[in-house]
């Protein structure tokens, strides 16, 4: 609809009430209709749009949306701002979420700080999250990467890339960007 999605560390915008996250219509405003309630209590990093159905992905540093204690770094909010009931991660990341991309399938890779999500322990700085937001078991990262992920894009073969600042990805060296499979895998295929 041509309406932008901005996210970062602020607790209002342009004199309205906004923490987190905020909406703007073409000419700038802000969009009153994108209502995300008290919104996140700590800064959004990382804003992707779904496909056709509207849905928002936010990925940040907080540790609650609207109050609600369980969307931990990483939420999905519909297009009015409030978060989807299909929603229901069973925990998030341990630590910072700085990127979040989507996949064509509705799933969710984040990349970022963490070292676990929810209480599985070893997910060293990206995942992949399933559409309801919890740990995709189907993709293998091996050790992960050995420091930050700052950013990913998923291409259109399914392949994924990240980058940051890791020197190595699944003990394989890559310095500070690395090409993943469909499967998590480093490589092509």
């Amino acid at each position: 609809n041509g309406f932008l999605i901005v996210g970062g560390d602020f607790t209002s915008f342009d004199s309205v009430v906004a923490r987190g996250v905020v909406r703007l219509r073409t000419d700038g405003s802000v969009d009153k209709t994108f209502d995300a309630g008290m919104g996140a209590n700590g800064p959004v990093f990382s804003v992707q749009v779904a496909g056709n159905d509207g849905k928002i992905v936010v990925g940040g540093e907080f540790t609650s949306m609207n109050g609600d204690t369980n969307y931990v770094r990483v939420v999905r909010l519909n297009g009015d701002g409030t978060v989807a009931a299909s929603f229901q991660p069973s925990g998030g990341p341990n630590d910072i979420v700085h990127t979040v991309s989507l996949q064509s399938d509705g799933k969710i890779i984040i990349g970022g700080g963490f070292t676990a999500v929810g209480s599985i322990t070893n997910i060293n700085r990206f995942a992949r999250l399933t559409a309801a937001g919890d740990l995709d078991p189907t993709f293998n990262i091996g050790s992960g990467a050995n420091r930050f992920v700052a950013s990913s894009l998923v291409q259109q073969d399914g392949g994924v890339v990240i980058a940051g600042s890791f020197t190595s990805v699944n003990n394989t060296i890559q310095n500070r960007i690395a090409r993943l499979n469909g499967g998590g895998n480093i490589g092509i295929g």
